[in-house]
């Protein structure tokens, strides 16, 4: 019997958005089992601790990590309860799982010494992360027979780190893509494995990224899967990131405000990427502050701009909502 034909055991980590893509499409991959998802941690206590590790302790600081010792605050924390007075909210990929009969897993129990030696016993062929917002620890990576794979939408190494779609939208960039790569203890180092490159249209917008992205991911999923059917064609295709490319989505000072010093692409630019990024950019209206929806070349509310006018056509003041002629009480 083929070798390449046996069922490939699959542990995902997964946040809202990218995930329930991914998830989706592994579930109709033939000679694949998803055997259990992470998903975003239900404990308050696991999260400050993510951040203060991506904060404190993968900088080169030595006087910061001396005072303060990494795995004394993990072990207290796992002497406590985690999900502590946490109320849960079922997310999509959550009520996938359910539906399909997949146990799914927080990130707090990383250092269950029970959940780590039936993850063993599992043989687990392939780590799957997608949109995943916590550093995985080694120790989890290495329990794949195979490989851990990230999926991240840009073209590595550019826009390494998170929020990658909104600032190429936000950037005005011409092109990006998305990128598998080898799983590693930083965020997006690692050696790529596939990448594919699509073009970033006029009125394009983060949300529709995201779609596209994600659509794109799903598809080279299969790709992927071939690939690892031979381990060392696998690895003949792995090339190194150009570190001379390196870039990360780095925001000026009060990006969110639209100025009159900006001209009017950069203002399109920045309506586009705030659109399905779960944020507003807003401007200073005869000295009211409003928050921008949507904006149009010839009707709504006018606003000069470097070398333009714009109109914004749909907005937010005082957290209501005016768009068409409810706009006019604003012009007087």
């Amino acid at each position: 019997m083929n070798k390449n034909l046996f069922e490939k055991k699959v542990l995902l980590f997964a946040n809202p958005g990218y995930g329930e893509f991914f998830l989706k499409k592994l579930l109709n991959l033939k000679n694949v089992k998803v055997v259990g998802v992470f998903k975003r941690s239900d404990s308050s206590i696991f999260n400050l601790l993510n951040i203060f590790k991506i904060n404190l302790f993968h900088r080169k600081n030595k006087s910061i990590k001396k005072f303060f010792n990494y795995n004394k605050i993990k072990n207290l924390i796992i002497k406590l309860n985690p999900f502590k007075n946490k109320i849960h909210k079922s997310t999509i990929i959550e009520n996938i799982c359910i539906e399909n009969n997949i146990p799914i897993y927080d990130p707090a129990l990383y250092f269950s010494s029970k959940l780590r030696k039936y993850f063993l016993e599992m043989n687990i062929d392939v780590i799957l992360v997608t949109s995943y917002s916590y550093l995985i620890p080694e120790h989890i990576i290495k329990l794949a027979k195979f490989y851990g794979i990230n999926f991240h939408p840009s073209l590595l190494p550019q826009y390494r780190g998170s929020n990658s779609e909104f600032c190429a939208i936000f950037n005005g960039e011409k092109k990006s893509g998305i990128t598998f790569h080898i799983l590693n203890k930083q965020f997006d180092t690692g050696d790529i494995i596939l990448q594919k490159e699509f073009y970033i249209e006029d009125g394009e917008t983060t949300s529709s990224y995201k779609k596209k992205a994600a659509e794109l991911g799903c598809f080279m999923l299969e790709d992927l899967f071939k690939l690892i059917d031979n381990k060392k064609d696998f690895e003949k295709k792995l090339k190194k990131q150009n570190k001379s490319l390196i870039s990360y989505c780095s925001l000026p000072n009060e990006y969110d405000h639209l100025g009159k010093n900006l001209t009017v692409k950069e203002v399109i630019n920045r309506v586009n990427a705030f659109n399905g990024s779960g944020k507003n950019p807003y401007v200073i209206y005869k000295k009211k502050k409003i928050f921008i929806l949507s904006l149009s070349k010839f009707k709504g509310l006018p606003f000069k701009f470097l070398d333009g006018e714009i109109f914004f056509n749909k907005i937010i003041y005082k957290s209501k909502i005016y768009e068409g002629n409810n706009l006019d009480w604003l012009r007087g």
